[in-house]
């Protein structure tokens, strides 16, 4: 595999702060509501809501809405799409962080030191 590769890998849709905070949290658990998930991420509710349908809109994950007592609930739960998705993601940044796909230089070392 080419270097440049395992940045193909990176998923362009998860890699966004925020989504990535948000399947990263949804990855734990079975679903989450909305109040949990705005207070564990510390975003604003548009701004859950903005990330969220993108993410809802690529299958990443399933919003669940419905009426409780007369107040609208509403849950996320990641799916099998979306948790391959963050697996393949997470993966590819670990094999960049493990230096196992790009190999820099040191600019000060001397190449005849490495003899």
């Amino acid at each position: 595999m080419s270097r440049a590769n395992f940045r193909d890998d990176l998923d362009d849709l998860v890699h966004s702060p925020v989504r990535f905070s948000l399947l990263a949290s949804l990855a734990n658990v079975d679903s989450a509501d909305y109040q949990s998930l705005k207070e564990a991420l510390d975003i604003s509710y548009t701004l859950l809501s903005k990330h969220a349908a993108l993410l809802d809109d690529a299958g990443y994950i399933l919003v669940q809405k419905s009426v409780l007592g007369g107040s609208r609930r509403t849950r996320y739960a990641l799916t099998a799409k979306g948790r391959l998705a963050f697996e393949k993601h997470v993966q590819a940044l670990e094999r960049i962080i493990d230096g196992r796909a790009f190999t820099v230089r040191d600019p000060q070392e001397n190449p005849d030191s490495r003899k």
